[in-house]
């Protein structure tokens, strides 16, 4: 288990960060064409955001709604979980497409232009998020839940995280 200790909702900043790492020495590997290194590095990315997600729309996203009558705009419940569809959709896409030059690199190597293309619009999809999640989200939880509400949740992310992290933040 790993020693991760995430203090704030605030402070998952550095688990999206650690997200940005994968993606980047994922597509690193591309450009080297280490299809099987470059899966591998996709799949734990993927792993780490679908947690991420889940951890938002099934605990986190209902304290978000409890502790406030009106969203402020751009704060609403609904764009944080369609944004989540967005990237799930595309994390299966990838994932498939992936998976195809792992299997069969040296032959579709072709593809990576545009695969880099479709991922311009995905880290903007991602960066969006993110920041949407600080701004609303995650701030709103840092200043409304109750200390026992925040020490709960805190630890089932930690929980959630160190599984996947395995000591590497």
């Amino acid at each position: 288990m790993s020693s991760l200790k995430i203090e704030s909702f605030t402070s998952l900043q550095k688990i999206l960060s650690y997200c940005d790492q994968l993606m980047l020495g994922h597509q690193y590997s591309l450009m080297s064409k280490d299809f099987e290194s470059a899966y591998g590095l996709f799949e734990e990315f993927a792993n780490l955001r679908i947690a991420h997600l889940t951890l938002v729309e099934h605990s986190w996203l209902n304290l978000y709604k409890k502790y406030l009558d009106e969203f402020p705009a751009g704060g609403r419940p609904e764009y944080l979980l369609r944004e989540k569809k967005l990237i799930l959709r595309e994390l299966k896409k990838y994932t498939k497409i992936l998976t195809d030059l792992a299997l069969h690199g040296a032959d579709k190597s072709f593809r990576l232009v545009n695969l880099f293309e479709g991922y311009i619009w995905f880290k903007d999809l991602l960066d969006h998020h993110d920041a949407r999640e600080k701004a609303f989200l995650f701030r709103v939880l840092d200043t409304k839940l109750t200390i026992q509400e925040k020490a709960e949740t805190l630890k089932t992310a930690e929980s959630t995280y160190a599984e996947l992290i395995n000591s590497r933040l």
